[in-house]
């Protein structure tokens, strides 16, 4: 008999430890082999109503980008109140699967529908109804999740001030973007930044519209390695330098009254560039959209593995203590009053914070200080007894909310945690600028400390901990940061890699997208944007892997997942509709692109008066914001008088690209389409997901002989085991 299985994995609130729970739709329940992962697993015959599922691309026919879609709600039998001890626990955000197969087979022979997050269960007298979305909701959030401090002190700094960009978002730059506006971050010192993190390139500054040539004296070529060298170096007058390692660049005195913008190659973690739009929507999902994984501490459990350091502590490796988290790394330090434990980083200047999980009865202080110089530095005190946080200090003097002259502090605070543990965590930077980063647990009275994890981050306040790291920053982080093993998996989509390859591979073209300080558009917006630029689309695969493409009419040649001939339709579902919404589906004679976006349009009153008549054309084109390809056949309009212009937004950085895409775009949308809708049994549509190439062969509307779509919507009904299927070819 076919049979549903739902794994639903929620966060434990008590042992903050991922727990999975295992059930069936029918009667009898089913159990997996030992041989099976998971081993000898009954999954409890629960399941009443399984997901519906619902996936679409490209529904007017047109415009590509986020595949629109959902889950739906599982109801689970709830009668005798079994799922009332789950009420308090963590659902939202937390993966499930649903699967189907055969109750007589093994696990493996399973097919997976569909892997998604759920959302808080909602409860009736008789059943436990969860809500389960896919995973475009990790998208809807602004990609720049960081925001300026507004901490500089007499300048120094590049978080800005209260007056300008305290609480703005910073800017974001992917690909080639011209002209861009950059954030004023430190005015004293004329610092500029184009990008939250390592860039490829400033490859131009313009002052008032002015090219200012970059002095080549200062650092390697013009470049300062990190912020302390180019707040140190002062570029000769009406030059520019840069600090491509933090995306900031500074000017010399004369160009302090003008209007900077600057021509930048943009996002370049772990020393890749990335330009097109399937290497840019990939960096966004594993840079910028699963769980960042910040921890810059090596060994952050590893308390006996030397690059700890003790002064006046006995150091018990793996107490007999009870960790917050199962599998916890722990150390018990015992010493008089004083005593630290301590590590120092080759971290430079910036906020970073510092969180250790903590177990003890007396007092402890953390301090975050530049070991050059240990009295520079930020702390704060905690009462591991009661969990109460004191004396923040920095430099040894009680500080405001945000910054006084002597150092620089956000915020110190106190997190409860499972068996007795606290993760106390301190923010600040000690100085203005350092090489080295020392975090420190003091012992203020003597009482004995456990210590746990711990955590460093270069942010003013402590995200999720991360899990206990090797010494190396692995290649697998893109951040930079190092590994974490062990209990912690990544939130969110994985990468269904085939599909970016394939995805590259036929739209190469580079293209661009810059996201201005303040800016709130989202990860989903940037990815939209970018992928409409090609005729893309992209969404999620039955794994939860993002997956992406291009429509294109499928070739004959193409092999498809399926054949549907009229032994695997419902009768009378088989339905034709327009192909696209323009003009009701009448064929295409031109296609318009905007294209080679200008990212701060200029006015000519606010250009130099020398670039007037010295360069009259940059002067047109600074006053545009978009260039046009176009492509035409106006022959079609004998044929299709009521031929239609399609038009389009991208974001491709080259003319030429652009124009071969109206041509593309032309070909494909000025023949003949069809789009069709049909019912199919589950059993016959098991590995076909949207973007997937089916055939159809059926004794009408032209498809005697069989020919290739592409699905672009789907809908399953698993209450009735149907799937209602679009294609569009």
């Amino acid at each position: 008999m076919l049979i549903y299985l739902m794994e639903m994995t929620y966060y434990d609130a008590t042992s903050l430890v991922p727990v999975t729970l295992y059930y069936s739709s029918g009667q009898q329940g089913y159990t997996t082999l030992p041989t099976d992962a998971p081993a000898n697993q009954f999954y409890e015959p629960r399941l009443k109503v399984p997901l519906n599922y619902q996936c679409s691309t490209f529904k007017d026919g047109l415009k590509g980008g986020s595949a629109d879609g959902g889950y739906g709600v599982a109801e689970l039998l709830n009668l005798d109140g079994f799922f009332d001890q789950f009420l308090t626990q963590n659902w939202d955000g937390h993966p499930v699967r649903l699967l189907y197969g055969d109750d007589a087979g093994p696990y493996a022979n399973f097919n997976v529908l569909l892997t998604g997050v759920m959302c808080q269960p909602e409860f009736t007298w008789r059943m436990m109804n969860l809500k389960v979305r896919d995973y475009t909701e990790f998208f809807d959030k602004p990609i720049s999740q960081f925001n300026y401090l507004g901490n500089n002190v007499a300048g120094v700094g590049i978080e800005g001030t209260p007056t300008d960009l305290m609480g703005k978002s910073k800017p974001m730059a992917f690909g080639a973007c011209p002209n861009v506006t950059p954030s004023w971050v430190s005015q004293s010192g004329l610092i500029y930044q184009v990008h939250n993190g390592p860039i490829k390139a400033v490859d131009a500054v313009y002052s008032n519209g002015i090219s200012l040539p970059l002095d080549t004296s200062i650092g390697t070529g013009g470049d300062c390695a990190n912020l302390a060298a180019l707040q140190a170096a002062t570029p000769g007058a009406g030059k520019y330098i840069t600090c491509l390692a933090i995306g900031c660049f500074a000017t010399s005195g004369g160009a302090a009254s003008t209007a900077i913008t600057a021509d930048i190659r943009g996002d370049n973690t772990g020393g890749v560039y990335v330009s097109t739009v399937a290497d840019i929507c990939q960096r966004i999902v594993t840079t910028y959209t699963q769980r960042p994984r910040k921890n810059y501490l090596p060994w952050s459990e590893a308390f006996g593995s030397g690059a700890w350091t003790s002064s006046g502590f006995s150091v018990v490796l793996n107490p007999a203590v009870t960790p917050p988290i199962a599998g916890m790394g722990l150390a018990q330090l015992t010493g008089a009053a004083n005593s630290s434990f301590s590590y120092t980083l080759a971290l430079g200047t910036g906020m970073f914070c510092f969180s250790p999980h903590l177990q003890g009865a007396g007092s402890v202080r953390l301090m975050i200080s530049d070991p050059a110089n240990e009295a520079n530095n930020v702390s704060a005190d905690f009462n591991l007894a009661t969990g109460i946080w004191s004396n923040v200090l920095a430099n040894g003097l009680a500080v405001g909310p945000q910054y006084t002259a002597t150092g620089f502090i956000t915020a110190a605070g106190v997190i409860q945690t499972p068996n007795g543990f606290w993760r106390c965590w301190v923010a600040g930077q000690p100085n203005s600028s350092f090489t080295n980063l020392k975090v420190k647990v003091i012992t203020l009275d003597g009482s004995p400390i456990v210590i746990g994890g711990s955590q460093v981050e270069a942010y003013s306040s402590p995200a999720l901990y991360t899990g206990p790291t090797t010494g190396t920053a692995a290649g697998s982080d893109s951040t930079g940061s190092y590994y974490a093993i062990g209990y912690d998996p990544i939130q969110g989509p994985g990468i269904n890699a085939a599909s970016f390859a394939a995805f590259k591979t036929v739209a190469p073209y580079e293209v661009n997208f810059y996201v201005a300080a303040g800016d709130t558009t989202t990860s989903g917006d940037v990815m939209n944007a970018l992928c409409q630029s090609v005729g893309g689309w992209w969404g999620f695969d039955r794994s939860g892997n993002m997956v992406v493409g291009q429509f294109n009419k499928p070739l004959g040649t193409a092999t498809p997942v399926q054949t549907f001939t009229p032994w695997y339709i419902l009768q009378d579902t088989f339905d034709r509709s327009a192909p696209f919404d323009s003009k009701d589906g009448a064929p295409a004679f031109r296609v318009v692109l905007q294209c080679v976006c200008n990212w701060t349009p200029q006015a000519q009153s606010t250009l130099a008066s020398s670039l007037w008549l010295g360069n009259p054309t940059r002067v047109a084109w600074l006053a545009q914001q978009w260039r046009q390809a176009r492509y035409e056949d106006i022959t079609i309009l004998y044929q299709h008088p009521l031929a239609c212009e399609l038009d389009f937004t991208t974001y491709l950085t080259q003319q030429a690209d652009a124009t071969a895409e109206c041509q593309r775009l032309l070909a494909m949308y000025s023949g003949h389409m069809d789009k069709f809708t049909f019912t199919t049994k589950m059993d016959y549509a098991i590995g076909v997901t949207v973007g997937s190439i089916v055939n159809i062969m059926i004794p009408r509307f032209g498809l005697t002989n069989g020919k290739n779509f592409q699905v672009i919507s789907m809908t399953e009904a698993h209450e009735t085991g149907h799937v209602t299927i679009g294609v569009l070819g």
